[in-house]
C-alpha cells in the first residue's frame, strides 16, 4: 500500500470523518459538541501539485500544501492530514509510518470492495490509538481507517473513509 501511494502520479480523493461518540467528559467534548461528520479532499500531482483541504461541519476550513504544514494540521484535522498526503510525497512521519504491532485481520467488505484489514497501535505522549486499517485489494488505495483513541479521561471511536477518484 505505501509503495502504492508513494509511486503514483497522480491522485484525487474526497472523505469523511465521522468523530465517533466520546466515552468522557473534557472541555474537547463540550467544544466539539458531541458527534461530527467533517470532509476532507486530496489533490496530488508529482512533482507538480499537493493540495489537501479539511471542512469541519461547523464549516472551518484548513489547507495544506506541504508536508510539514499537513503534519501540523494533524490535531485539527482529526489525523486525516497525515495518512494519505504523506504517504503520497513519500514521508514516513505520518501515522500510517508509526503504527506498530501491526497483524492481519479478517479481510472485510468496504462499500462493496473486499479489503485486507490490518491492524496496529499508535502511541502518542499522551495518547494512544488502535488502529484498523481496511485496503482495497484490487487499488491498494485506503477505504477506511477506524481508531479507538484513549487520552487521559477521554476514550472515542473515529472512522474516516476515502472516496478515491480515478
Amino acid at each position: 500500500m505505501m509503495a502504492r501511494y508513494a509511486h503514483i502520479g497522480a491522485y484525487s480523493d474526497s472523505g469523511s470523518v465521522d468523530t465517533g461518540e466520546s466515552w468522557g467528559w473534557t472541555l474537547w467534548n463540550l467544544i466539539r459538541h458531541g458527534r461530527t461528520r467533517d470532509t476532507f479532499q486530496t489533490n496530488y500531482v508529482r512533482g507538480r501539485l499537493l493540495h489537501f483541504r479539511y471542512t469541519t461541519a461547523s464549516g472551518l476550513t484548513r489547507e495544506g500544501v506541504s508536508g510539514a504544514h499537513l503534519i501540523e494540521q494533524a490535531g485539527t484535522t482529526h489525523g486525516v492530514s497525515s495518512p494519505v498526503p504523506l504517504l503520497l510525497i513519500g514521508a514516513q512521519a505520518g501515522a500510517i509510518g508509526r503504527l506498530t504491532a501491526l497483524r492481519r485481520a479478517p479481510d472485510a467488505t468496504v462499500r462493496g470492495a473486499r479489503c485486507f484489514t490490518i491492524t496496529g497501535v499508535v502511541s502518542g505522549e499522551r495518547v494512544q490509538a488502535a488502529c484498523r486499517l481496511q485496503i482495497d485489494q484490487r487499488t491498494y488505495f485506503l477505504r477506511r481507517i477506524q481508531r479507538e483513541i484513549v487520552a487521559r479521561d477521554d476514550r472515542r471511536m473515529e472512522t474516516i473513509d476515502y472516496f478515491t477518484k480515478p
